[in-house]
């Protein structure tokens, strides 16, 4: 199918995936900003609009979630955080990855239906899963801190555990070599 403006390319399920897959990495990487920034406003911190953009708001809201002691709770889950140098790192890497998917991903895979849909799996797939593992890790010591700022429940050590397997897993659907 075509049109003068813009080319459809003949819709398969397998590249329907590939699209799903991708539409999936977006929601992830926008529910990761949704959260920091719901982070942000709990803990006053004033340009939280902007935590994806500057490195310098996402330090502040680090260093205020350090103030709140939630780093000391954080480190009862997350047992290879060492520091808090580490909490930064992490949330670093995941906003890394958030802007990767947001900015990056799409415009590269804009060619996507002239591959193999086999192979664009594979290579969305191999790409991907460290940015959605980076960002499911990152989005859970968010919504952690938030749940002990608000002092809600928390989810237990093996719920959190398992989340960054399951933001994948639903990421990529069922497919086995991811």
């Amino acid at each position: 199918m075509s049109h003068p403006l813009f080319h459809f390319n003949d819709r398969c399920g397998e590249l329907d995936e590939v699209y799903g897959v991708i539409g999936r990495a977006l929601y992830i990487a926008t529910r990761f900003e949704r959260n920091c920034r719901e982070l942000g406003t709990l803990v006053k911190l004033k340009g939280s609009a902007h935590l994806m953009v500057d490195d310098q708001t996402l330090g502040e809201l680090c260093h205020r979630m350090q103030g709140k002691i939630v780093f000391k709770h954080v480190k009862e889950f997350a047992n290879d955080l060492e520091s808090p140098l580490e909490l930064v790192q992490t949330l670093y890497k995941a906003k890394h990855s958030r802007n990767y998917i947001a900015h990056e991903l799409a415009p590269d895979f804009d060619h996507v239906h002239e591959s193999n849909p086999a192979d664009a799996h594979k290579s969305v797939a191999s790409d991907l899963e460290p940015h959605i593992r980076n960002l499911a890790v990152g989005d859970c010591l968010v919504l952690y801190a938030a749940c002990k700022i608000k002092g809600g429940d928390v989810p237990s050590g093996q719920e959190i555990e398992g989340y960054a397997d399951a933001v994948v897993r639903w990421v990529f659907g069922c497919r086995e070599n991811v």
